[in-house]
């Protein structure tokens, strides 16, 4: 379904072990197509590395995901699966996968998305110190997140001539690392994990960062299936500064099904 005056966008929220087999799997598999349709849009399912990545993963992911979900009617336009988990001490969200459709991206998905996790991590960390890790595969995506942050010592990688990082993030990722990628070999100047992904052509676009772009151009090989390794540091004026934002931002046409809180 393509994007038209009047379609509302409903976020639903799921933890994919809560549900009955017969949904998980139907969920799973309605996730499973917008990831081929959405990062290898014109490569047939059985084609795709990014389909053949995705569901190499279905039991970890089945077992650890929770997600955001945004449906226009029946159709799956977007969704977002994360992991809360627990590392040094610290809360930590750990982003697994994330898909727009590439007709729906600029729509404010994304940072309904973003504003929804941050939310909810702030109601269930009691406003402890609080940490974002993802692998990030294309530069657009890792703009995004970069953008949001003011102060880039909260950020990680280091990007351009941005400061150093605060010594919390590099901490975190160190032990993010240890714990979920024991095997991969990891680039450290560039926070690249070497080869993490299946190999295939990638349908990348400038991200309008041009510091982003000379990243990806310096330490990743996206075809080989080299992904950056990122870091946020979620400080309070951060998580406020971003419920802010969702609080002007309710005209939009972005909803959340009744009875469903996606909080």
């Amino acid at each position: 379904m393509s994007p038209a005056r009047g379609n509302r966008i409903v976020i639903t929220h799921v933890r994919l072990d809560d549900l009955d087999a017969g949904t998980r799997d139907a969920t799973f598999d309605h996730l499973t197509a917008l990831v081929g349709s959405s990062l290898t849009p014109d490569v047939a399912a059985d084609e795709s590395w990014a389909v053949a990545d995705w569901t190499g993963r279905r039991d970890e992911i089945c077992e650890r995901a929770s997600v955001y979900v945004a449906r226009v009617g029946k159709d799956v336009v977007g969704f977002l699966a994360y992991e809360p988990e627990v590392l040094l001490d610290r809360h930590v969200i750990t982003l697994i996968a994330g898909c727009i459709r590439p007709e729906w991206q600029s729509r404010g998905i994304a940072f309904a998305f973003n504003v929804r996790l941050l939310l909810r991590t702030w109601r269930r960390s009691r406003l402890q110190p609080t940490f974002l890790v993802a692998r990030i595969l294309n530069p657009k995506a890792l703009h995004g997140w970069r953008r949001q942050l003011d102060d880039q010592r909260y950020f990680w990688p280091r990007i351009g001539d941005a400061p150093e990082p605060v010594p919390e993030l590099a901490a975190i990722v160190t032990a993010y690392r240890q714990r979920h990628e024991p095997g991969v070999e990891f680039d450290p100047a560039g926070s690249v994990l070497k080869r993490r992904h299946l190999p295939g052509p990638r349908s990348t676009s400038p991200s309008g960062d041009l510091d982003v772009d000379q990243h990806y151009d310096k330490y990743a090989d996206l075809e080989s299936g080299d992904t950056v390794l990122m870091a946020i540091y979620l400080t309070r004026s951060l998580i406020a500064s971003h419920l802010g934002r969702l609080v002007a931002s309710l005209p939009r046409a972005v909803f959340i099904r009744p009875g469903r809180p996606a909080e």
